[in-house]
């Protein structure tokens, strides 16, 4: 797990990519916008986004984000 505190993305700093994992995002705090299978989708507090293994996924910005990063195998 890793935790999130105060992280801040300006936009086009992050390329979209995809995992050989799932990934859990809980956001406690914080905004920003992101892209999951080129599905664009808002970052607000508090929310879970999950994003299975395989998916394309891509940062447009965040700001403030705090919260936590959980990624784990099928296994």
């Amino acid at each position: 797990m890793r935790l999130l505190e105060g992280v801040t993305i300006a936009e086009g700093t992050v390329e979209p990519h995809r995992h050989d994992y799932h990934e859990l995002i809980f956001v406690a705090g914080g905004s920003g916008e992101h892209l999951i299978d080129g599905c664009r989708t808002p970052i607000e507090a508090p929310s879970i986004s999950i994003i299975g293994r395989g998916k394309v996924h891509q940062f447009i910005h965040a700001e403030d984000l705090s919260g936590a990063v959980l990624r784990f195998t099928d296994a």
